[in-house]
């Protein structure tokens, strides 16, 4: 029991989900954003565009500050930056292809204990 007290404690501290769980709320809904694009498209790289209209339609359905297209870039850059996920050039266009650098396992445990993420993860 001990062993598995301790796995369970190593994994929640990783370096990914330590940082999601201490993202932003508008950094955890793009990521989910950007997982549930790249699940639809069945591919592991969607536009920053189809990222963004999923964005703004997760936080119309759960009442949230919808973000305008700027920021949801800007969003994106921030997660960029931190090599959460990856971006094809620096240049933050709609048509940019955007991917996940971390594992999406790492979001699903790292948003496990919000209740509020488990309702949008499941939507």
């Amino acid at each position: 029991m001990m062993v598995i007290d301790r796995a369970v404690k190593e994994m929640y501290a990783s370096g990914n989900v330590a940082f999601i769980q201490n993202a932003s709320l508008q950094q955890k809904v793009f990521l989910l954003s950007l997982r549930a694009a790249i699940r639809k498209a069945g591919i592991p790289e969607v536009s920053l565009g189809d990222v963004a209209f999923v964005h703004r339609q997760l936080c119309q359905m759960h009442e949230l500050a919808i973000p305008t297209y700027d920021q949801v870039a800007k969003i994106c850059s921030q997660l960029g930056a931190t090599r959460c996920i990856l971006t094809e050039s620096s240049i933050l266009d709609v048509h940019q292809q955007v991917r996940l650098a971390i594992a999406e396992d790492d979001i699903t445990v790292a948003l496990r204990p919000d209740p509020f993420f488990q309702k949008i993860a499941t939507s």
